[in-house]
Formats: C-alpha cells, sequence, structure tokens
C-alpha cells in the first residue's frame, strides 16, 4: 500500500513527479507494509509528506498547505456523495504569538475557517469505474492518464525500494 492515494494527491497537486524522496516503514513478517512515512520533495521548493498503515490508527484527513492559509479534505480518499467537505482556514502565521510587521496582535491573525461541502452523482470508486468503462467501450479520454499511472507506479516502486519492500 505505502500511501497510493496520498503519492497520488500529491502528484496531482506539484504536477509531476518529485525530485526526491524518502520512506521509511515498518514491515510485517509475511512481508507486507504494515505503516509508512515519506516525504516528497519536488520543484519550486514544495514538499509533501505521508503517514499511512493497515495496522495503527492515523488521520486520514489530507492537507494542503500554503503562505497564507490550508486546505483541509477530512475524507479525501472515499468521501460521502453528499456533503463531502473541505475546510479552507488560516491561522495565525508561524511566529503565533504577534504580527511580524507591527509586533501587536492583530485581529487578522486569528484563525478563518471557510466549510465547503460537495455532492457527487455517485460513489467516488463508481465514478472512477465509469470512467474506465467510458475510456475502455468509448475510447473517452480517461480522467487519469497512462503517463500518471507509471509515474506514481516509479514513485511507489522508489519508496518500496527505500522502505526494503519487494518491487
Amino acid at each position: 500500500d505505502i500511501g497510493c492515494y496520498c503519492i497520488d494527491l500529491a502528484r496531482l497537486l506539484c504536477g509531476g513527479d518529485p525530485l526526491k524522496l524518502y520512506c521509511t516503514a515498518h514491515v510485517h513478517k509475511s512481508g507486507v507494509d504494515e505503516y509508512a512515512a515519506g516525504t516528497l520533495h519536488f520543484a519550486n521548493e514544495v514538499l509533501a509528506s505521508f503517514v499511512c498503515g493497515m495496522t495503527v490508527q492515523t488521520n486520514n484527513a489530507a492537507l494542503i498547505c500554503g503562505d497564507e492559509g490550508f486546505i483541509e479534505i477530512p475524507v479525501p480518499w472515499k468521501p460521502p456523495i453528499r456533503n463531502a467537505q473541505f475546510i479552507i482556514s488560516s491561522m495565525a502565521p508561524p511566529c503565533q504569538d504577534r504580527d511580524n510587521k507591527t509586533g501587536l496582535f492583530s485581529p487578522a491573525m486569528f484563525p478563518k475557517r471557510k466549510v465547503v461541502q460537495v455532492d457527487a452523482p455517485k460513489p467516488l470508486y463508481a465514478l472512477e469505474i465509469d470512467d474506465f468503462a467510458a475510456a475502455v467501450l468509448d475510447g473517452t479520454k480517461p480522467v487519469v492518464s497512462k503517463d500518471a499511472s507509471i509515474g506514481n507506479m516509479r514513485v511507489l516502486d522508489e519508496l518500496r525500494r527505500q522502505a526494503g519492500l519487494p518491487i
């Protein structure tokens, strides 16, 4: 498993392959990765990190962080059909105790949140199956290209290699 959903999202958001990547994992005696953590370093100094696991509890949310705030996707991998949501937020600046320019507390420093709800016509996996079927049966261009899929596999193979898993 080694974070295939996390890798796919990071590559999608960053538009390609990481320049450097690091991974460590706990491997079960059967040879399966039970849990893993990794970091991907993309162009333009963009970093992505992930933690995933089959036998440990972890927060399955995705966070996309920037210099003016972040987007939280509470259920990114299998969202509900109705009222799925993401949250656009900002928090105190990295200094956290005072405004970087004036040195004083500022109302602008306090958190802002906007919850956005999204509905889909059917479950995510059903949409993926429909997309695949349309590509096979009708020749429609798939949402996820062959190159994107192969790129994901290249990254996953390297992460597996670093974690000591068979490729």
